[in-house]
């Protein structure tokens, strides 16, 4: 929860400011008496506005998807124009300033990012971009060595500076077969440091952990200096197909500090999902969320069009996504991987898809009692 504040020379009567609003989720209140003593949030209600004062002075209150702000009604407000007000960074036009605001995230307590596969037909700035509009905490980038430009490694950090946007992860390094690595695979490393990820999205074509090894652990040893942790992910259509094989790759092999990522498709791919083992959260830091039907032809194309086109939004599909939340801390944070071919479709602006997928991932975990610590 965010921090509290007073109604605007409406005495001591309380409101809770909690995150950032957005133009396709506002909601309203029960009343815009000011003497209620609590903003009440619905969600739904698209373009709605609370006010009081004067006609010259009037304060305007909107209240989004887990959020409320409170600001002086600008010359020229036009009382049906919602959108003339919805600019979160915007400040009153005789204060200028070329630094945006910082926003609160509209995430609560768990850590929620826009991964890069939402948003695959965007660069990294619009990715982060889009998840700084609709309210995450972070968001997950992919970076593609040939296609790396200097100068949007500077966009990013300046987003992270003035917005506060965490940078859960960074991806994909893809060892090929035989584990030989080379200068994109260090280059992909490098970025995830100098942009201060949290992890290294890792997979590989290799399964054998003598041949394997030497590939973990000059990844591991290159991301040791800046706190970068890397994270092998498995999944059907590469040689590292299980949660059990990964474990045992890793155990396997000395001098790394891999960490295991669980992709809740994935796990219901290797047929692990209905059937967790105990998970260690320090091998856990993080999971990626989607859901998806619960069974997939086993074949590599169906496998690898289920992965990249049918996943869906969490509750809105058939995987047990309550008892991997379940398996975890409470606080352990999801980085939504959520591609889908009908996300896209139905939302084609970058910051339109982030905000629906955001909306219904925070409506599933508050239905099922999963949406904070």
């Amino acid at each position: 929860m965010g921090p509290t504040g007073r109604w605007p020379g409406g005495g001591a009567k309380i409101f809770r400011i909690i995150g950032r609003y957005t133009t396709r989720d506002v909601v309203t209140t029960e009343s815009i008496n000011p003497a209620v003593s609590r903003v009440r949030l619905f969600s739904g209600y698209a373009g709605r506005r609370i006010s009081w004062g004067s006609p010259a002075s009037e304060t305007v209150l909107f209240v989004g998807h887990a959020s409320c702000s409170v600001r002086r009604k600008p010359p020229g407000y036009n009382h049906n124009d919602v959108k003339s007000i919805l600019q979160p960074t915007a400040k009153p036009p005789n204060k200028p300033t070329n630094k945006p605001t910082k926003m609160k995230n509209s995430t609560g307590a768990r850590r929620i990012s826009l991964a890069s596969g939402v948003l695959p037909e965007f660069d990294a700035v619009t990715v982060a971009l889009a998840a700084v509009a609709a309210g995450y905490s972070d968001a997950g980038l992919m970076v593609r060595p040939g296609q790396w430009r200097p100068d949007d490694e500077r966009r990013l950090l300046d987003i992270r500076d003035e917005h506060g946007l965490g940078l859960l992860d960074v991806e994909v390094l893809w060892i090929p077969k035989g584990g030989t690595l080379d200068q994109g695979h260090d280059l992909i490393v490098d970025v995830a440091g100098r942009l201060n990820a949290d992890h290294l999205l890792v997979v590989s074509d290799e399964a054998d952990p003598d041949v394997l090894a030497p590939a973990l652990r000059h990844i591991s040893a290159r991301c040791q200096p800046t706190g970068v942790r890397p994270m092998l992910e498995f999944l059907r259509i590469t040689e590292v197909t299980s949660l059990h094989q990964t474990r045992e790759i890793l155990d396997a092999t000395t001098g790394h500090h891999f960490g295991i990522l669980l992709d809740a498709l994935h796990l219901a791919r290797s047929e692990e999902l209905r059937q967790l083992p105990p998970l260690d959260p320090r091998q856990h830091p993080y999971i990626q969320l989607c859901d998806g039907a619960e069974v997939c032809a086993p074949d590599r194309p169906s496998l690898l069009e289920d992965a990249i086109d049918y996943r869906c939004a969490p509750g809105q599909g058939e995987l047990d996504l309550v008892a991997l939340l379940g398996a975890l801390p409470a606080d352990t944070p999801i980085s939504l991987e959520v591609r889908s071919k009908a996300l896209r479709e139905a939302f084609p602006d970058p910051n339109a898809r982030a905000a629906a997928l955001l909306n219904q991932t925070q409506s599933f975990l508050q239905e099922t009692q999963h949406d904070r610590p």
